[in-house]
Parts: C-alpha cells; sequence; structure tokens
C-alpha cells in the first residue's frame, strides 16, 4: 500500500488481456457484417469504397488486437507476483511457479515474443506435453508471421501464381486453407496480402486463436485465465 500523508490509498493495478480479447471479438465480429457481398453489391461505388475500406481496417484491427491479447496474458503471467502477494488473475497458480516466473521475467524472459514466453513458462512448469503443431498453439505460429508482416511492413511485387499454395508471397502459402478470403473481393483479382487476407474469414481466425490459445496454455498449467474473469475483476483490481 502507499502512504501519503498519514493516508492510506488503495493502490489499484491494471491489467489489459481481458480488453484485448474481447475487443478482438467484437471487431471480428464486426467484420463479419462487413464482409457481406449481397451487402456490397447493392450498395453505389462510393459505399462500396467505403465498406471495403472498413473491412480492411478491422480486419488489420482484429490482427493486431488478438495478438495483444495474448502477449498482454502472457506477460500477466509473468508479473503477477510482481503486483500481488496472491493469485489475483490467475486462480490455482502454484506460489511456487509464480515466484519462479517473477524471477525469469526480471532475467531477461521481459525481451522475448509471447511464443517464447509460453515455451519457457511451460518449461518452468515442467509441462511436456504440450503440442505446439496442433490446435490455438500451431495457429498461434501462423498469427505471430501474419502480424508480423503486418506491423513491420515492406513493399513487395507478387507475380500471381497457378495457385495459392505455389504462390510468391510466403503468407498467402502458409494461410491460405486456415480461413476463407474476403467474400467481398471473392469476384475479382485481388493480392492475398491485403483485400484477400484481409476480410471476416481472417478475423475470425485471428480472434478464435487468440482465445483458444489463451485456453489451451493456461489449462496446460492448471490456472484461471483474465479472460475467463469479468472487466472490473481484471482492469481494475484494488486492494
Amino acid at each position: 500500500m502507499e502512504m501519503t500523508f498519514g493516508e492510506v490509498k488503495p493502490r489499484i493495478t491494471t491489467g489489459g488481456s481481458f480488453l484485448y480479447t474481447r475487443a478482438a471479438q467484437r471487431l471480428a465480429a464486426r467484420a463479419t457484417a462487413l464482409d457481406d457481398l449481397n451487402g456490397w453489391r447493392a450498395r453505389d461505388a462510393v459505399e462500396r469504397e467505403d465498406l471495403e475500406n472498413e473491412l480492411l481496417e478491422v480486419s488489420l484491427a482484429t490482427v493486431i488486437t488478438s495478438y495483444s491479447a495474448v502477449e498482454a496474458a502472457v506477460n500477466e503471467l509473468y508479473l503477477e507476483r510482481a503486483e500481488f502477494d496472491r493469485s489475483v488473475w490467475f486462480k490455482g497458480l502454484s506460489d511456487e511457479l509464480a515466484m519462479r516466473l517473477k524471477s525469469a521475467w526480471s532475467e531477461g524472459v521481459r525481451k522475448l515474443n509471447p511464443i517464447e514466453k509460453s515455451k519457457i513458462a511451460l518449461s518452468i512448469a515442467q509441462v511436456k506435453d504440450f503440442d505446439w503443431g496442433a490446435g490455438a498453439a500451431q495457429s498461434l505460429g501462423l498469427l505471430h508471421d501474419l502480424r508480423n508482416a503486418l506491423v513491420h511492413h515492406t513493399p513487395m511485387t507478387i507475380v500471381p501464381g497457378p495457385s495459392p499454395s505455389e504462390s510468391q508471397d510466403a503468407l498467402e502459402r502458409s494461410l491460405y486453407t486456415r480461413f476463407p478470403t474476403a467474400l467481398i473481393w471473392g469476384e475479382r483479382n485481388v493480392t492475398f496480402r491485403w483485400a484477400g487476407c484481409l476480410g471476416s474469414g481472417c478475423a475470425q481466425w485471428a480472434a478464435t486463436t487468440a482465445a483458444g490459445f489463451q485456453k489451451e496454455f493456461f489449462g496446460a498449467l492448471e490456472c484461471a485465465y483474465p479472460s475467463e474473469g469479468t472487466l472490473s475483476q481484471i482492469l481494475d483490481v484494488r486492494y
């Protein structure tokens, strides 16, 4: 607690993983509403362009927010004992594991990406049967690649190949079977990286991946996780 001029002031600790997870789900729902081919056809040229732009922007935001949800949850896991003397966000997490995670953070884990942090946490917890080659854990690796390509954008020229599996774009080769491309561009020849990829299918996949990975990862650690709580429980913890 903080002491100020003889008064006891409550300490407030905020967490963000719940907010990011729910935001990703809301954004994905909005992308689904926008990616309506019949609705797009019923609009005039100006309205179609506005809808297309919004779909791109909402889908892009969903990818970034979904990835941020995982990163925030894993960071909170490592730092819970730096903020609290008990389990607050991660019910069921043992005191011993929580303290070891806190130490690992200060020893350099904080510099790693969410996947590397997750692998180290599982190793510290001696979880040996977590499957990174299937389910949401596998999808998280692809979401990581997509997020990095979008956040650290560099221009590139793509010569369309005979099929997505032979595309010059590595993202298209790895993602084309994961979700359907944007419906409103289905009748036109567009690049995968932008108009093809960033649609309702991608947005739903990204949000589902973020929520699914948290369930798999924290399930392996045998503890609850922030997204299982409520907004008031996660964002504004007073003690």
